[in-house]
């Protein structure tokens, strides 16, 4: 087939810049294109297709032993699950920019018990690029399939033809003929079914997609219901925690009335022992002023050789000298009374 060459698509775009820049090519006679630096040129960005973790290999010293360096762990500091930080010294190279490292702990490494080692999400279809496309190839790989698809049937109704004119059951030969024809049908259907699950792998990847929208739709909800259970806990906690501060409160206000209490029956107890030592006093001091208001009664009733000699005195002064002297006599021990049982009473009320 004659004709022109297929274009590429940078050629097609620059020609059409030409074209709406009113350039020809006439205008670029002489011009010489300035050579582009090592770090101008484009470079394809490696890509990784896995989330397997890798270790960092940054060691430190630590108390005389070298050590990776341990850096906190991005979801649990994120989601915050434990209140104790996790610390790791693996990343996932593909989550991570430059250096900008994704570091994630052991618990991110294990989904439901075993070990994520390759990529759950389904990697995108490719994009066919235009400049690989020759469409000279694709017209003659089109004919190609079609004669191959073709072929089956034409030979399926010979063989129809055949059995059908001679009006008789096939015999071995025929059957042992018919297994090339066969086998070749049967790679063909397996070529069109795997042609049909390529076809086929967008719908596919969106099975996927939709599997693991729901799978991460049950994590969150998990992650919730343990969220809600811990915050359960905690409020359980904290409301143990304030019932237990007010039973100790009580107690010891209890604690505190009982000690009060047994202080002022033990002050009372000192108190009255306090009165009754004050009254046996008291009455101690009674039989005292008692006994010497009798011995200076009887001192003066007994006759003495000076009294004998002198003048008799009538009986009446006596009586009147012997009344006044047990009048000041009591009034004396009464004024002790008194001022004793003041005494006591103020010590009294001092110690109550």
């Amino acid at each position: 087939m004659d004709g022109k060459p297929v274009m590429k698509r940078g050629a097609w775009f620059g020609v059409h810049q030409n074209q709406l820049l009113q350039l020809k090519t006439e205008d670029f006679a002489g011009v010489v294109a300035t050579p582009l630096s090592g770090s101008q040129k484009r470079q394809r960005t490696p890509i990784r297709v896995t989330h397997q973790l890798e270790q960092r290999n940054d060691w430190v010293t630590v108390r005389g032993v070298q050590k990776r360096r341990q850096r906190s762990c991005k979801v649990c500091a994120l989601l915050r699950v434990d209140a104790k930080k996790s610390f790791s010294t693996t990343f996932c190279k593909r989550c991570s920019l430059d250096d900008a490292k994704l570091w994630f702990c052991n618990k991110i490494r294990y989904d439901g018990g075993a070990l994520v080692t390759r990529t759950v999400i389904p990697a995108r279809p490719a994009s066919v690029d235009q400049d690989d496309v020759d469409m000279a190839d694709s017209e003659s790989a089109g004919a190609q399939d079609a004669e191959t698809a073709s072929q089956p049937r034409h030979s399926q109704a010979r063989s129809t033809v055949k059995y059908g004119g001679s009006g008789s059951a096939p015999s071995e030969s025929s059957l042992s003929a018919r297994a090339p024809a066969r086998s070749t049908r049967t790679k063909s259907s397996c070529t069109s079914r795997s042609r049909r699950s390529d076809s086929h792998s967008p719908t596919s990847s969106g099975a996927a997609q939709v599997a693991l929208n729901v799978m991460r739709q049950h994590q969150e909800a998990v992650a919730q219901l343990k969220e809600q259970q811990e915050a359960f806990h905690d409020r359980q906690y904290k409301a143990q925690l304030e019932m237990q501060r007010n039973m100790d409160r009580q107690l010891q206000g209890a604690a505190f009335e009982i000690r009060s209490l047994n202080e002022r029956t033990t002050r009372a107890e000192e108190a009255r022992h306090a009165a009754e030592q004050a009254l046996l006093r008291i009455e101690e001091a009674r039989v005292e002023a008692e006994r010497r208001a009798q011995a200076a009664e009887e001192s003066l009733t007994r006759p003495t050789p000076k009294t004998e000699e002198a003048a008799p005195e009538s009986h009446e002064e006596g009586a009147a000298r012997l009344e006044e002297i047990i009048r000041l006599e009591r009034q004396h021990l009464q004024a002790e009374n008194a001022e004793q049982l003041r005494r006591e009473q103020d010590l009294v009320q001092h110690n109550l």
